[in-house]
């Protein structure tokens, strides 16, 4: 049983001819920082030229803002170029194609509008490498099997049914819907985690959470020894340091915090030290700003991300949504690898919400807020003006009304202008893909100062 998985996750690495790029990758690791900006400013170059002669979508922007591509020697030569936004790949995205592209990889969103990401050989085999490095990172062997908490497909596609599930078990070993509540299909998955001996399980936090009160609530009844990973992966939420001890008691296993989007795959992962995130400097450029002001190392920010391995749809400058901080180039990692680091400090920014006085408010806080209330089962906050802040409860046999006059007044201790509402429910659905959306908004992100 145990030697099925690691043959598949073998010949899947073999297929996509990883192997070769995964130990390119391992050199590097010890690399003079200098010499993996170099490679980065030459992978540019490379991306920038190649975008000039056979983009449409970049041969206009190039043009349109003054962006001479046989100058550019660095990203710092691309910082008139606006960011490239969601509604571009949506509304442009047969234009950001290469002329003769390959359509043998494409990555769908599952958000509105749908984006399609089109892949290259050299993005797909670097995608799966970098995959593999970062399982290695975590102390166990790539091959070792998997139970992941998952949505959709490495390609985009949705997991559900049969078909889904034949897929992702052949890939991950044992996979279960990373928006499943259902507590008995979230015991029985760790009860099949526990049987394929999966030392690997990768999820959202959330999805985590759910897994972990499974597991202690089926083992209470039970009596029965719990599934215990190896190491755990966690990814599309912000981890936190309560949640990683609350993940690492339950399950008994380390935390490791990772980076990915849908639309570059794993960016950034921890390692064995857990200070900060390495970034993967072959395959993607990051930039940290305000607006359009690029900020100083150690300063948070909102990250653009330009990938450096994909000829088949260039994407420079791209805004991901969330916001970090580069670690100074100084402050080297005990691990000894000299890739930068990242440290994602506030999340997404549509979970920043921004006071009418421009202090940015951190979904932290409003965990403190409604922890202070007896009776909240569960929350929701939602900003869509500047001033307004909608919450939804969902009331337990503890809540008091007069729960609702303390939660107002004591928002509006933050900024008296926030005029907020409360309404309650009878329950709250996570996002079709598993996470957990506490805190939302649509209102432009501040820099001017934070609270929680």
């Amino acid at each position: 049983m145990l030697s099925i998985p690691r043959a598949l996750k073998t010949i899947e690495a073999l297929k996509a001819g990883a192997p070769a790029v995964l130990n390119a990758y391992s050199k590097n690791e010890s690399s003079d920082p200098r010499a993996l900006r170099t490679l980065q400013d030459e992978r540019l170059r490379r991306m920038v030229l190649h975008a000039s002669e056979h983009v449409p979508f970049w041969k206009r922007r190039f043009a349109r803002h003054g962006i001479r591509p046989t100058e550019v020697r660095s990203i710092a030569d691309l910082s008139a170029l606006p960011p490239l936004e969601d509604r571009d790949l949506a509304d442009f995205g047969g234009d950001l194609i290469a002329d003769g592209a390959p359509a043998a990889f494409e990555v769908t969103s599952s958000g509105q509008p749908a984006r399609v990401t089109r892949l290259d050989t050299t993005a797909r085999r670097e995608r799966v490498a970098d995959e593999l490095r970062h399982v290695r990172w975590t102390g166990l062997d790539w091959r070792a099997p998997r139970a992941a908490l998952v949505a959709r497909s490495e390609r985009g596609a949705s997991l559900d049914g049969a078909g889904g599930r034949i897929r992702a078990a052949l890939r991950s070993g044992v996979w279960l819907h990373a928006g499943c509540t259902d507590e008995d299909a979230l015991r029985t998955f760790a009860t099949d985690a526990g049987r394929a001996r999966a030392e690997l399980l990768s999820g959202p936090p959330a999805a985590l959470e759910r897994v972990a009160d499974a597991i202690e609530t089926g083992t209470a009844k039970s009596g029965v020894a719990p599934f215990r990973p190896g190491a755990i992966q966690s990814w599309g939420e912000c981890l936190g340091e309560e949640r990683r001890e609350r993940l690492e008691a339950a399950l008994g296993a380390p935390v490791f915090d990772s980076y990915r989007t849908h639309e570059f795959g794993e960016i950034a992962h921890e390692c064995l030290e857990r200070k900060g995130l390495h970034v993967t400097m072959e395959r993607a450029l990051l930039e940290f700003v305000h607006g359009d002001r690029r900020v100083e190392d150690g300063a948070d920010g909102e990250i653009l991300v330009t990938p450096l391995d994909n000829l088949a749809m260039p994407l420079f400058r791209y805004r991901v949504g969330d916001v970090g901080v580069r670690v100074p180039a100084d402050e080297r990692c005990p691990c000894g690898r000299t890739s930068e680091r990242i440290l994602l400090t506030d999340g997404r920014v549509d979970t920043l919400v921004s006071s009418p006085a421009g202090t940015r408010v951190h979904p932290e806080w409003f965990e403190w807020l409604f922890e202070q209330v007896p009776g909240v089962l569960d929350w929701q906050v939602t900003q869509d003006e500047p001033a307004t802040l909608a919450l939804m409860i969902v009331p337990g046999t503890a809540w008091r009304d007069e729960a609702e006059t303390w939660m107002k007044q004591t928002i509006r201790d933050l900024d008296a202008r926030f005029i907020v509402t409360v309404a309650t429910a009878s329950g709250l659905s996570p996002r079709a893909d598993g996470r957990r959306e506490r805190v939302r908004s649509t209102v432009p992100l501040s820099w001017n100062g934070s609270a929680g």
